[in-house]
């Protein structure tokens, strides 16, 4: 049953996503309670979208899925996973190849009962 539940997380984010988000969790590895500062996205210095935040691919695809939000601040712009997305990195987390983020794990939930999820906010 965990083999099937993986396999469908797995398939919700596709291979650059999954690369995306990799990158990101390993930023937090140590400080997972960073999530709930969201992600920096860098921004266009110049050109008709000067200080907007360049999406990368990956991000792009994940917001328009609804799974991350883009938030500006005045420190910049940062991505922060939805609910929704929150709950499909838990299940992404659960997939053995991500065991290096045993800190990120128990930080989602993974093997423990409830804790902050990424938006910044307790489950």
């Amino acid at each position: 049953m965990a083999k099937r539940a993986t396999t469908r997380a797995v398939s919700l984010f596709d291979v650059r996503e999954r690369a995306w988000v990799r990158r990101e969790l390993a930023l937090y590895r140590d400080r997972p309670s960073g999530f709930g500062e969201g992600f920096l996205l860098r921004a266009w210095k110049n050109g008709p979208e000067k200080g907007k935040p360049k999406l990368p691919p990956a991000v792009r695809s994940l917001v328009d899925r609804g799974l991350l939000e883009i938030r500006s601040e005045a420190s910049g712009s940062r991505a922060f996973f939805t609910p929704e997305g929150v709950d499909a990195l838990r299940l992404l987390v659960t997939d053995e190849r991500f065991d290096e983020f045993r800190e990120v794990r128990r930080y989602f939930g993974v093997g423990a009962s409830n804790g902050p999820d990424a938006s910044g906010t307790h489950s």
